[in-house]
Parts: structure tokens; C-alpha cells; sequence
């Protein structure tokens, strides 16, 4: 709960202050200023995915590491890193002239000095998760992003061109490979005596992250390819939106929860761990997922303006889908903390193949909410395949994640359903309230109708050891230490 709430807390602190950043750059710097550097980026992206080998997953899910461990990673890393910045230098002419844009050139070559500063990053710092000291990674992260922000800001007053989001970017990889050697010091030495184990394992990291790199993308592929612009502006809003409730939740969660699996024993230990997750993340995931799904009508107009009108049913569908891959978003971290990293990949190549024929019939029969349609649809046969894999390698099967979470879900879909009947009674002309008031009017009750229906079921269908009734004792137990601190 403690590493949630760090984590949880660090997103909160990096969403305000890329907001702040954003208000005060956008009145020193244009539009061409932030696409010369969006476009770099994306090259970046590309040849950065070189390097995502997972080799801190493989530390925190060792049980024992030594020295050789740390220093053959820190070599790997390195080497990568100056394999990708030399990538990227060569890139760096030929993407400006694929875009047309002659000051891109030079962005690139920055950015590529950024990626080598990357691989300098101090490898122990993957100790912080190791022993859950997330308060330390918080501090880690927190310090990176404010110096981006004040070193962006003052070159953007000072220079008042795209070099200021670019310096901005490698003060802030400057900064974390300070702060890696000052928080936790350690002096790597070159060596590569363990790179067949970390080289390994990390080769079914990499595909993992390959692929689903390509699944997150093909939607904006296929959208841009063929129904333009629009779609892709209406289908992005919204995704960014439900990705707000479901991965801005779900990814501190399973941050926290890879070294708290890892730490676990035996298989049977980590299989009850990784239930009682997934029973807790259903709790708080069912109903914000779902209540975003029976908002999006009123919502969307209200933040966005009514020009936005058609991405609110493209949320309504992808907050299902996130709702059912947040759901067993878990599975894949505890094949993880079981050291099993092909099944991961698999799954995501899977999931990919699924997606992208369902993507291009839905974009061609429906735009933006047919592609919806097909990631919900995709999304759901990734969560079956990953129970076929999971019941295999940890004997948690369908049957055991639907006894899990049915009563939560059972709420919260209950919930949409009441919510949608009083946005019917509530919509114009029928009624004359304001958007922001309907929209509060559905919150409080979809809310209070979730609480009374999960705890109704709860009581009626007794379990000692579900979710709810562990959440409630571990909420009692917190208040209960937190009295006793003051006392004390």
C-alpha cells in the first residue's frame, strides 16, 4: 500500500508538472517549436526500443545477486546505449529529410547524446525496488522531472526555440545519472562474465516490448492510413482518457508488486499473493473504468468542447477495454517474479496478430470506433490466452481470476447501468441542469450505488478471504497505526 501510494504519488506530481510546463511553454515557444522535437522523438522511440532488454526486471526478480550481476548489467546497458546513440546519429540526416524539416538534424544528435548519458545510469539504483524503498525512487524520479521542467523553462525564456525542449530532455538524463551514483554509490567495472544468463533472459524481454510496441501503435497506423486526421485526433483523446483511470492505476500497482512477488518463496506463496492483487485492483479498477465508460457522453463535450462530441463513444468502449486488460495486467508480472519470460512475449504476439485484422476490418466498417471495438476485442483474447498460460505456470486459471473479481465487476456493471438510465432522465431537453452538474450528479450516485452493491454481495456471499473483506482489515489496521503513532 505504502509503494502504491509513492508511485501513485510520483504520477500525480509528473502529470502537474507537465501541465505547468505545458501552460508556461506554450506562450514562449510555437506549434513548429514542439513538432521538431515530437518528430525527433519519435525517432528516438524507435531506436530506443533496442534497448528495453528488461535487464532490471531480471534483477529484481533474482533471488540472489552478486557484484558479477550488477556489473555484467551496467556493461550491457552501456553497450547498448552507445550502439543506439550511434544509430541515431546516423538516422539523424535521413529523418530530416524524410520530414523535410532541416533543423531536425541537430535535435537528433542531442537526443542521441541524451540516450548515451541513459546508459551511464548507476545499476543499483534497481535496489530501490528490490527492497521497496519506493520512497527513494520517488525522490529519484521527482528530482529529474523538476530539474526538466526549470532547465526547460529558462532556456525556453532565454532562447525561444525547439532547443529548449531538447535541452530540457538531456538536463534530465543528465541529472539521473548524478543522482544514481550520489543515492546509492556504487563503482561499476566493465565485465561481461554473466551476459549469456542476463543475455538470456532478457532476449524474451525484448521481443515482449517489441511487440507490444507495435500493438500500441498499429491503432494510430491504421486510423492515419485510412480515415485520416480526424479519427486519429477523436480515437487519441480518447485513449488518453481511459488510459488516465486504467494505466495511470495499474502500472504503479504492478511496479510495487513485481519485487513483492519476487520475494515470495514458493510458487503456491506467490500464486495466493498475486490472487488477493487482482482481487484489490478490481475493486478500485471495476468501477472507475466502467463509470468513465457511462460519463463519456457528458464528460467529453464538457472537457473538450462539443467538437470533440465523437470521441466520447470511442471511450466508452476503451475504458471496457482497459478495464478488462487492467484487469489481468498482474498475470504478466508474476511470470516475471517466477523468472518465465517467455509466455509474456507469446501473449503480446498473440494479442498483436489478433489485433491488427480486427483493427483494419473495424477502422474500414466503423473509424475510430470500430478500432475501439477491435482492441476491446483483442484485449479479451489476450486475457484468455494469458489465463491458458498462467494456469500452466502458476495453476491460476480462468475459474480462480473469475471467482476473484466477479463481485466487483457484477457491482460496478450494475452501477453503468444505473448511471446510464439517470444520464437518459438527466440529457436535454428533458432536463435543463447544466453539463457539470449532471456529471456530478452521475459520479455521486454511480459511486454510492457501487459501494452499497459491493458490500450487499459481499455479505451475502461470504469469502474470509476476499478482497473486500482484506481491503476493509487493511484499512482498519492503517487507521489503527496511525492512532497509535500520535499517541505514541
Amino acid at each position: 500500500m505504502v509503494g502504491v501510494a509513492w508511485m501513485l504519488g510520483f504520477r500525480l506530481f509528473d502529470r502537474v508538472a507537465g501541465i505547468i510546463s505545458i501552460l508556461v511553454l506554450a506562450r514562449l515557444l510555437l506549434p513548429e517549436h514542439f513538432g521538431v522535437v515530437a518528430l525527433a522523438s519519435a525517432v528516438v522511440a524507435f531506436i530506443e526500443l533496442l534497448s528495453s532488454l528488461g535487464l532490471d526486471t531480471i534483477l529484481i526478480q533474482q533471488r540472489e545477486l552478486t557484484r558479477d550481476h550488477y556489473d555484467t548489467a551496467w556493461t550491457i546497458q552501456m553497450g547498448i546505449a552507445l550502439l543506439c546513440a550511434f544509430l541515431l546519429s546516423l538516422a539523424a540526416w535521413p529523418a530530416s529529410l524524410f520530414f523535410h524539416e532541416p533543423r531536425l538534424q541537430a535535435i537528433v544528435y542531442a537526443l542521441a547524446f541524451g540516450l548515451l548519458l541513459d546508459g551511464a545510469v548507476n545499476i543499483r539504483i534497481v535496489d530501490f525496488r528490490r527492497e521497496m524503498r519506493f520512497d527513494k525512487e520517488f525522490l529519484f524520479m521527482a528530482v529529474r522531472r523538476v530539474v526538466a521542467v526549470v532547465v526547460t523553462m529558462i532556456s525556453a525564456f532565454a532562447l525561444r526555440n525547439e532547443w529548449a525542449l531538447a535541452i530540457g530532455i538531456v538536463s534530465s538524463r543528465a541529472t539521473g545519472v548524478c543522482m544514481s551514483y550520489l543515492m546509492r554509490p556504487h563503482r561499476p567495472r566493465p565485465t561481461l562474465v554473466l551476459r549469456r544468463e542476463l543475455l538470456g533472459k532478457s532476449t524474451w524481454l525484448f521481443l515482449s516490448n517489441v511487440v507490444q510496441f507495435a500493438r500500441q501503435r498499429a491503432s494510430d497506423f491504421a486510423l492515419g492510413r485510412l480515415t485520416g486526421a480526424s479519427s486519429v485526433g477523436a480515437y487519441s483523446l480518447a485513449a488518453d482518457l481511459a488510459n488516465v483511470v486504467s494505466q495511470e492505476l495499474v502500472s504503479p500497482i504492478n511496479r510495487v508488486a513485481l519485487p513483492d512477488l519476487s520475494a515470495r518463496a514458493t510458487e503456491n506463496a506467490i500464486s495466493r499473493r498475486f490472487d488477493l492483487i487482482t482481487g484489490q485492483l478490481a475493486i478500485v479498477l471495476a468501477p472507475l473504468c466502467l463509470g468513465l465508460s457511462a460519463c463519456a457522453s457528458v464528460l467529453v463535450p464538457l472537457l473538450f468542447g462539443p467538437v470533440w462530441a465523437s470521441s466520447a463513444d470511442v471511450l466508452r468502449v476503451l475504458a471496457i477495454a482497459g478495464l478488462i486488460a487492467g484487469l489481468a495486467s498482474n498475470i504478466g508480472v508474476g511470470f516475471l517474479s517466477l523468472g518465465h519470460y517467455r509466455p509474456n512475449a507469446w501473449i503480446h504476439a498473440i494479442g498483436a496478430g489478433t489485433l491488427l485484422p480486427l483493427l483494419i476490418y473495424g477502422t474500414i466498417a466503423d473509424g475510430a470506433r470500430g478500432a475501439a471495438f477491435a482492441v476491446l476485442a483483442a484485449n479479451s483474447v489476450t486475457v484468455l490466452v494469458s489465463l491458458f498460460f498462467s494456469r500452466a505456470a502458476m495453476n491460476y486459471g480462468p475459474i480462480d481470476f473469475a471467482l476473484r473479481i466477479w463481485r466487483p465487476v457484477l457491482a460496478a456493471t450494475l452501477m453503468y447501468f444505473v448511471i446510464g438510465a439517470l444520464a437518459a432522465q438527466l440529457a436535454p431537453p428533458a432536463g435543463s441542469l447544466p453539463a457539470v452538474a449532471r456529471l456530478a450528479i452521475q459520479v455521486v450516485t454511480g459511486a454510492a450505488t457501487y459501494l452499497v452493491l459491493l458490500f450487499l454481495l459481499a455479505a451475502l456471499f461470504r469469502d474470509p478471504d476476499g478482497a473486500e473483506r482484506l481491503t476493509l482489515k487493511l484499512i482498519r489496521d492503517l487507521l489503527q497505526r496511525r492512532r497509535r503513532n500520535k499517541a505514541a
